[in-house]
């Protein structure tokens, strides 16, 4: 006959072995989807390292950039001015360098700019959706190739392409799910990343699946958001909508990692827009949920920064009415530490250090930049 005793510890015995089964670091399985009502899980600070102010030119306007900085191994700072359709540089301590290239179809001209990128070797690449291609760039901005897109299977959908080595790296999604009364069955079943040689963009190779977790949410928008980690070989997936994490070992390109915590500030869509639904009509579906913008890799964090949008905002269309965040994940263990409500929009990441835009006005364009703690 068993005591009373015994089976209280008994009871207390399993219920520790199921609570360190669930905790299990096989993050192949989809077991940490948890939601989170304390956000400060880690003594981890945000510091502020500079800041930087960018100094004006009678040739360039900041503008409305794409939200986005890229820096080649000196430091340099790339923008693009999406009101002018040229490119800012500047060094990086903020003074200008050079503007160059306009609006048109020419060799040297843009029409939709996408996404952008420098190489190892202080190469150019960008990205033109409206003209499907790809134009290359020297060190001095001069031309070296141009390259043709086929958007026949998929699209690009990312605003990240990225050039390691010889090979180009684009987010995407199947063409038959872009603009039609798609199902989300059919979406998860498109690779997120498409890689392909620079030099002709052949060859290509796929890496992962869209995550799942999008079939179960009515999200608007799912294009596919990645960084590259070269040292350790790994490339990180999420989606706009989606608080979720995969890893990919980009040898075999099988997936060494699934994770993600649902925090309280992270809304899910509640409605999913349909074609021919008008621009207004699918702005006021994203109100309630967040738009995860960038995901990143750091030395020894993981990160990904998400907007809210509000009421206000949807009727004043100022920026300063948005809501961002920051959800800060351990690099090795793949648990949240903090989730940080921030006042500035993150554009980039550069050795460790984060960029965030603290003054859009053009004249007085300024960038705060600061850096991860681990204060335990």
């Amino acid at each position: 006959m068993f005591t009373k005793h015994f089976i209280k510890h008994l009871i207390t015995l399993c219920a520790c072995i199921i609570f360190v089964i669930s905790c299990d670091k096989n993050h192949g399985e989809i077991n940490d989807f948890i939601s989170k009502k304390d956000k400060n899980f880690g003594n981890i600070t945000l510091s502020k390292v500079r800041t930087i102010a960018l100094e004006s030119s009678y040739n360039s306007s900041i503008g409305a950039p794409l939200y986005s900085v890229d820096f080649n191994s000196s430091g340099d700072m790339y923008f693009f001015d999406t009101i002018k359709n040229n490119f800012l540089v500047y060094k990086e301590n903020g003074e200008f360098i050079e503007s160059f290239w306009r609006t048109g179809r020419g060799p040297l001209e843009f029409q939709l700019v996408y996404g952008y990128t420098v190489d190892a070797e202080n190469n150019l690449y960008v990205y033109d959706d409206a003209q499907r291609q790809i134009k290359m760039f020297d060190n001095e901005f001069q031309l070296l190739q141009i390259l043709d897109v086929d958007n026949t299977q998929f699209f690009i959908s990312s605003n990240d392409i990225k050039v390691v080595n010889d090979e180009v790296f684009f987010g995407i999604i199947d063409a038959m799910v872009v603009g039609s009364d798609w199902d989300n069955k059919q979406l998860i079943q498109s690779p997120p990343i498409m890689i392909a040689k620079i030099d002709t963009l052949s060859s290509t190779k796929f890496v992962g699946t869209y995550d799942p977790y999008l079939n179960t949410i009515n999200s608007v928008y799912n294009r596919p958001l990645y960084d590259i980690d070269t040292e350790k070989n790994t490339i990180l997936i999420s989606h706009q909508n989606s608080y979720r994490f995969q890893e990919y070992d980009l040898k075999d390109r099988k997936r060494v990692a699934y994770f993600g915590y649902k925090d309280i500030t992270f809304g899910e869509g509640l409605a999913k827009t349909r074609k021919g639904e008008s621009k207004q009509s699918r702005i006021s579906k994203t109100i309630s949920e967040s738009s995860n913008e960038k995901v990143f890799y750091t030395n020894n964090f993981i990160g990904s920064f998400y907007i809210n949008g509000t009421e206000k905002w949807f009727d004043s269309r100022d920026l300063s009415d948005l809501r961002y965040y920051l959800a800060i994940y351990s690099r090795d263990e793949y648990e949240l530490k903090t989730v940080f409500s921030i006042d500035h929009r993150l554009i980039g990441v550069y050795k460790d250090e984060l960029y965030f835009i603290e003054n859009e006005d053009p004249d007085h364009f300024q960038i705060g930049i600061y850096e991860l703690k681990n204060l335990e």
